[in-house]
């Protein structure tokens, strides 16, 4: 079974304008709404792939009624544990500003801070639900937790169920993490400089940044570079380079949610590495070719599959 984290999840309120400039008023020519947080996404992309999952978190108020509903109307098991004995709280919201040129700007709410007896809750439903040998995404926002290294917890929490642990986090989140040996993880270009020191500038950079967290023992290293597709490093030192298909571009945020999707799909199929690559890369452009944050046209990112490049770097 494939199960998600999600600890600060949210619904995104998704406006859509000509032209985003400072200190200038921007007209909305349309607004709709979407599911928020990474691990939630991960969970939807993967019902629209046909593959079963649990979401886990902390929902609270009328809004975490919301995201359960959704969730559960896009096929995905809803394990969330409700905020204990806050009734006045409320699950965050996100502004999402899309622009005429498919840029897009994020205004997230901070989210409600975690007390230790909701982390523990969550905990405790993840023993409940998650089996030995089980898949786990630990991805998104967590600054509501007032320990950094809150994924770590989760890990050891869960090391005697040998789960599959795929990483998709920032900053001292992600460095910490590092330690406890994922399976996958999967840094933007920022990201992977920020905890290697490594500018990577070109593909030989990248493979220098990539190298640099041999002493881990991470199976997977994913790097996303954008419009640029994306370099991967595989557990039997194969490397390959994605570059994705031109498509008319509405939206870019979710991507990086919809390929972590499609490579956690690749895997839990038995797929080899290009076709895992290759499936998640087109997977990522559908979602780009989409105006919600979340969610992709399956039959269009069929199509897009002969038009992903990959290219063998190792």
């Amino acid at each position: 079974m494939i199960n998600t984290l999600t600890l600060n999840p949210a619904m995104d309120r998704i406006l859509f304008i000509d032209r985003f400039e400072r200190t200038v008023t921007a007209r909305v020519r349309e607004k709709t709404e979407a599911l928020g947080g990474k691990g939630v996404h991960i969970s939807v992309n993967l019902a629209l792939l046909g593959e079963k999952s649990q979401a886990f978190g902390v929902l609270f108020g009328d809004t975490g009624k919301r995201i359960e509903s959704e969730l559960k109307s896009a096929g995905v098991t809803s394990r969330f544990v409700y905020g204990q004995d806050r009734p006045d709280l409320d699950s965050r919201t996100n502004y999402v500003v899309i622009e005429e040129s498919g840029d897009s700007t994020i205004i997230s709410e901070r989210g409600v801070d975690l007390a230790e007896e909701e982390i523990r809750s969550v905990i405790s439903a993840m023993r409940e639900h998650v089996r030995d040998g089980d898949i786990l995404a630990l991805s998104g926002d967590a600054s509501n937790v007032a320990d950094p290294y809150i994924y770590n917890r989760f890990m050891a929490d869960l090391r005697d169920r040998n789960v599959k642990v795929f990483i998709d986090a920032s900053g001292p989140t992600l460095k910490k993490a590092l330690e406890a040996a994922p399976f996958l993880i999967k840094p933007n270009r920022d990201e992977l400089e920020s905890v290697t020191g490594i500018k990577i500038s070109d593909d030989q950079a990248a493979l220098r940044a990539i190298g640099a967290l041999d002493s881990y023992g991470i199976q997977v290293i994913a790097l996303t570079l954008g419009k640029e597709g994306s370099i991967v490093k595989f557990a039997d030192g194969l490397v390959l380079r994605a570059v994705p298909p031109d498509i008319s571009v509405k939206n870019t945020a979710g991507c990086g949610d919809a390929f972590l999707s499609g490579l956690i799909a690749g895997f839990v199929r038995g797929h080899d590495a290009e076709t895992t690559l290759r499936s998640a890369t087109a997977i990522s452009a559908a979602t780009a070719a989409d105006p919600l944050t979340v969610g992709f046209d399956k039959e269009y990112a069929d199509s897009l599959l002969e038009h992903v490049k990959i290219e063998t770097l190792i």
